[in-house]
């Protein structure tokens, strides 16, 4: 327990902008099923971007 509890707090920052990233797809594909893709593919990149430039 106490080591599920360390992982959650040194990557918080992550899990909360991954949890962004799904409700903002979720949202899209609910509009449009090409726009869902779109989205989802354009933030995976901006997801890969960030971590890149400043991951750990």
């Amino acid at each position: 327990m106490k080591k599920i509890k360390e992982f959650l707090l040194d990557n918080l920052i992550e899990i909360i902008l991954l949890i962004g990233i799904i409700n903002i797809s979720i949202g899209f594909f609910m509009f449009n099923k090409v726009a869902g893709f779109i989205a989802t593919g354009s933030l995976f990149i901006a997801l890969a971007f960030l971590m890149w430039r400043g991951g750990d």
